[in-house]
């Protein structure tokens, strides 16, 4: 299992989490949006193996934040049991949510 952890992207406002997204790291998504980029964020779930409810429901709530100040939050890079969940929820139909899956989903 690899620990859950968030890297900066090349791109000011973007972000790659990596491992598993469950309740016991959910919170950390909170740090993302304390310092709110201008405009979109984007988010790359490409190496997510795993997101259960709490993550889904951390980030339906920085969708929320983000949304509150004109923004989107943008989910990239989806596969897997991952993309499935988005799929799942329609997570697609969430104001302030943008998804684009891997391609080879």
């Amino acid at each position: 299992m690899v620990p859950f952890r968030v890297d900066r992207g090349a791109i000011p406002g973007s972000f790659r989490l990596v491992g598993e997204l469950d309740v016991a790291v959910a919170e950390l998504l909170d740090t993302l949006v304390q310092t709110p980029p201008q405009g979109d964020l984007r988010i790359d779930l490409s190496g997510l193996a795993f997101m259960d409810s709490s993550g889904l429901r951390a980030l339906i709530k920085m969708a929320k934040g983000l949304r509150d100040r004109g923004a989107k939050l943008v989910l990239e890079g989806s596969s897997g049991e991952v993309a499935r969940l988005l799929q799942l929820v329609r997570a697609d139909t969430f104001p302030g949510v943008v998804v684009i899956p891997a391609l080879d989903s």
